[in-house]
């Protein structure tokens, strides 16, 4: 949930015609904040003159950190970045088979040398949209950086709204607690690290070593495990207790920031100045 004041940021995309309609909805608190309009400024697409606006529910504490024609980025709250882009090309991510979704995203994060978290198809004020989440190693740090997209294709093109999450203060806490609750000890069996598996904290990039046996798991298919970066500490029900964590950030304001995409006709839009 948003927890400052949602601010209308009014962005300019373009025109796009809804998907077949996804089988999942993102679960969001609604929030109570009052709404005030607050300009943060337009991406112009050169050429393209079939118009459409978005309406982008922003906390009132973020403050922009870049803006261009074809993205905004804000920073906000402890470790977290915020940034809108729009594409000109085809989006190629299938939205009609979510299990093919899952791959394309698998790849994606591996080639950004992490792995999936969440890969889900939703709806977006009425276009189809992909919602997922990843993780991968920050250089030099300890800790893991975490990622939300939601990528919603339009007719000529598509736009990414994104959240980079980054461990804050000391690392490594909420794996140590459920070290200890799952009651791991010298008995656990390990397994040598594949070399399909991503980095892991701490490491200086390279795969080799041992690993937990059965610590690392795909969330949606084991035939993927040995590339998995997802771990057991970054189950859902852990976030209660590790508010602060990166993971749990995303989890706790990312749909709300979604759910509150609209995607309003020009004529309403302009109607709406």
């Amino acid at each position: 949930m948003l927890n400052a004041v949602v601010a209308a940021i009014w962005l300019i995309v373009l025109c796009g015609c809804p998907a077949d309609e996804p089988q999942q909805t993102l679960n969001h608190s609604t929030s109570t904040s009052p709404q005030v309009e607050a300009t943060a400024g337009a991406l112009s697409h050169a050429g393209n003159t079939v118009l459409k606006r978005v309406t982008l529910g922003a906390a009132a504490d973020w403050t922009v950190k870049n803006s261009m024609d074809d993205h905004i980025m804000w920073a906000g709250g402890p470790g977290n970045t915020y940034t809108l882009t729009y594409h000109e090309s085809e989006s190629q991510l299938p939205l009609d088979d979510v299990d093919a979704l899952r791959q394309s995203i698998r790849k994606l994060a591996a080639a950004e040398k992490g792995g999936i978290v969440q890969v889900d198809t939703i709806m977006v004020d009425g276009h189809g949209a992909a919602y997922f989440l990843t993780k991968d190693t920050v250089e030099n740090s300890m800790g893991y950086r975490y990622v939300g997209r939601c990528v919603i294709p339009l007719d000529a093109g598509w736009y990414e709204m994104r959240v980079d999450a980054v461990e804050t203060g000391p690392t490594g806490q909420r794996e140590a607690f459920i070290n200890v609750q799952m009651g791991i000890g010298a008995n656990v069996e390990y397994e040598e690290i594949p070399p399909e598996a991503p980095p892991t904290q701490g490491s200086t990039g390279t795969t080799t070593g041992r690993r937990i046996r059965g610590w690392h798991k795909d969330p949606y298919d084991s035939e993927f495990d040995a590339m998995a970066g997802y771990s057991v500490t970054d189950d859902v029900k852990y976030d209660a207790r590790f508010r602060k964590h990166a993971l749990s950030r995303i989890r706790a304001t990312f749909p709300d920031i979604v759910s509150s995409i609209q995607i309003a006709n020009s004529e309403d839009a302009t109607s709406a100045d």
